[in-house]
C-alpha cells in the first residue's frame, strides 16, 4: 500500500523494483493522479496497480483494465442488501453496457460528496482519523460499529446528527 498518509511514498523506480519479486502481484497506490500514472509507467503490465478511490473506478476499468477494487470503506458505506451500485456498475461493465454502467456510476455524486465531507477531508484537510464518522455511518447502515477508541474521540451531537441528516439525505440512514 504505498499512500502519502505515513509522509512517505515509495519512488515508481523503487516499486519497479519491487515488482521483479515473483510473488507480488499488485500495488494500492493512494497518491495523486500523477503519482499513479508515473507508478503504472514504471511497472508496466507486470502488476495490478489498483487505485483506491471508487470515485476512479469507472476510469480505471475503462482506461486501465483495473478490475479490482482494492478501495477503502466506499463499498460497505454504499451498499447494502438490494442495494449495490457499486456491484451493478461493474457487471454493467462486463456485460457492455458501458452507458448504464456510466449512469449508475454518475448517481453515486451525492454518496461520494458526503464521503468526501465526512471521511477524506478530516483526513486530507487535518490529518485526523475518520474513525468517528465511519463508524456512526456504519452503525446507520446497520453494521456493527462500537465507540472510538481513545486517542480518537467520537462525533458530538451536533456532528453525528449532521452526518445522519447527509446519510438520510440520500436515503442510508
Amino acid at each position: 500500500f504505498n499512500t502519502p498518509a505515513g509522509g512517505y511514498l515509495l519512488s515508481p523506480a523503487l516499486l519497479a523494483q519491487l515488482c521483479e519479486i515473483p510473488n507480488v502481484r499488485g500495488i494500492k497506490a493512494a497518491g495523486s493522479d500523477q503519482d499513479r500514472t508515473a507508478v503504472r509507467r514504471a511497472c508496466g503490465a507486470r502488476v495490478v496497480v489498483s487505485d483506491p478511490m471508487e470515485s476512479h473506478w469507472l476510469e480505471n476499468l475503462t482506461q486501465h483494465r483495473q478490475t479490482l477494487l482494492f478501495a477503502d470503506p466506499e463499498p460497505y458505506l454504499y451498499q447494502r442488501a438490494g442495494q449495490r451500485p457499486i456491484a451493478d456498475y461493474y457487471e454493467q461493465f462486463e456485460n457492455g453496457d458501458l452507458e448504464g454502467c456510466r449512469l449508475t456510476h454518475a448517481a453515486l455524486a451525492p454518496l461520494r460528496e458526503i464521503y468526501d465531507r465526512w471521511i477524506m477531508a478530516p483526513m486530507r484537510d487535518f490529518g485526523r482519523p475518520p474513525s468517528a464518522a465511519l463508524k456512526v455511518w456504519a452503525a446507520a447502515m446497520g453494521l456493527a460499529a462500537g465507540p472510538t477508541r481513545a486517542p480518537v474521540r467520537g462525533l458530538d451531537s451536533v456532528e453525528r446528527a449532521a452526518l445522519l441528516d447527509d446519510l438520510a439525505r440520500v436515503g442510508l440512514a
